[in-house]
């Protein structure tokens, strides 16, 4: 029998660029859409198949890099699986195709698309109101961490192998960090994580580190199981 992951991804090659139409590719995965500023996003939803889970009604926003969320979500599948079956809602909206270009200078309708997921978790998904983490790799990572410090309702932040660029007077929201990156990475230096994550705590933000023994921005497989079973201790207790 097909696994999710196959009937999934050999939906999207059949479907070009992100159809509005909802669409069921797999059990307990399904692409979808939820609006935002006026417009539709897609997104790939993975839902808990067993009632009893413990993390029942708690959602995870799960951010790709700049390649795509087609380049990335086979990269996450097999953890963003192993999160449902925690009783995660786990969601990869793609927001890069809200805009012609992947600039940063974007970066205001992508912080909308965060927040508005959030929202539309809560409303359409069963995760309760506030019980939502972000998370997100590379520039991701940037937009994550970004959102939960500028923007009410998460309750927690994971940014992977990336950095941050707010002023402190900006950091007006103070939702628990977690940074995880390559001692050696070679796209985004580990000072300049480090150059956020200090700029995060003047600003009264508690951050934590992992940092892996690795010259890997984009990681391996067994890496990103390293990350995710990190990321997902971290975020637990806030999401409980």
């Amino acid at each position: 029998m097909p696994r999710r992951r196959d009937l999934l991804i050999g939906g999207l090659a059949c479907v070009p660029a992100w159809p509005l139409a909802a669409q069921e590719m797999a059990p307990g995965v399904a692409l979808r859409t939820f609006r935002t500023g006026g417009a539709e996003a897609a997104a790939v939803v993975f839902s808990p198949l067993r009632p009893e889970a413990p993390m029942r009604g708690a959602g995870v926003i799960l951010l790709n890099g700049g390649g795509g969320t087609n380049n990335d979500l086979p990269r996450f599948w097999r953890d963003a699986v192993a999160m449902t079956e925690r009783g995660y809602v786990v969601v990869m909206p793609n927001y890069l195709g809200l805009t012609p270009n992947p600039s940063p200078r974007n970066r205001e309708i992508w912080i909308r698309s965060v927040v508005d997921c959030a929202d539309w978790l809560s409303r359409d998904h069963g995760v309760t109101a506030g019980r939502v983490a972000v998370m997100g790799f590379s520039r991701g990572g940037w937009l994550a961490t970004e959102t939960a410090l500028t923007r009410p309702g998460f309750r927690c932040a994971v940014g992977i192998a990336s950095g941050g660029d707010l002023a402190v007077e900006r950091i007006v929201e103070k939702p628990p960090v977690m940074l995880i990156y390559a001692d050696a990475d070679p796209i985004v230096s580990p000072a300049s994580t480090r150059a956020w994550q200090r700029r995060m705590r003047d600003a009264g933000v508690s951050v934590e580190t992992h940092v892996l023994d690795s010259s890997n921005h984009v990681f391996e497989p067994s890496e990103w199981g390293e990350i995710f079973g990190r990321a997902e201790r971290f975020a637990r207790p806030h999401l409980a």
